[in-house]
């Protein structure tokens, strides 16, 4: 028996930020990056959560709605931004997956390796319907934090894109709050396993 802490990822600050009220006091709360580029190489876990936001395939799916890795295949990880709508139709007809991350099958990976209990949580953000600018990605560094310059440079260049910001904050935050709660939910009902 692993006797390590329970490790919640997530790849960016904003998900960090969402579940951190939640996260027990002697569970770790690590922000990986987009990508997972920042997962550590090795630690002492006794279970892995993999908290975030992801894009709906599911065109049931609405802003806010959960997707939980049981079973695996529910969450397709792209190495990419899956950005229109066209995209996530193409990507939901050949695997079936309910959402699209870019981080959930690395981290189950790792947590494969290192012998320890995985479980994926994700909020959806954005809606099978919905196209994304993948331009976007540029103005946020690897953890999600705003970069300034480029989102002051983008803006002058493509003013058009404000609306989409909009959108992404608004739902954002909806994501969050529904993803603090979807956290704390599975620790009630898996203590005895991630507890």
């Amino acid at each position: 028996m692993t006797t390590g802490k329970l490790h919640i990822f997530t790849a960016i600050e904003a998900e960090a930020a969402a579940v951190r009220g939640v996260v027990p006091k002697d569970a770790e709360l690590t922000v990986i990056g987009i990508r997972a580029v920042r997962l550590p190489r090795q630690i002492d876990a006794r279970g892995i959560i993999l908290a975030g936001f992801a894009g709906a395939l599911d065109p049931i799916l609405g802003v806010g709605d959960i997707v939980r890795d049981d079973p695996p295949g529910s969450i397709y990880t792209s190495s990419d931004i899956v950005a229109t709508a066209r995209e996530k139709a193409d990507l939901f007809a050949r695997t079936g997956a309910r959402a699209v991350d870019m981080e959930n099958a690395t981290v189950r990976r790792f947590a494969e390796q290192i012998g320890v209990p995985f479980f994926g949580i994700r909020a959806i953000s954005d809606t099978a319907n919905e196209d994304l600018d993948p331009r976007v990605l540029r103005f946020v560094d690897e953890t999600g934090r705003p970069r300034p310059a480029a989102i002051a440079k983008g803006l002058l260049l493509r003013p058009a894109l404000i609306p989409t910001l909009n959108r992404l904050r608004i739902n954002s935050a909806i994501a969050g709050r529904a993803l603090a709660v979807a956290v704390r939910t599975f620790l009630e009902e898996n203590g005895e396993l991630f507890g």
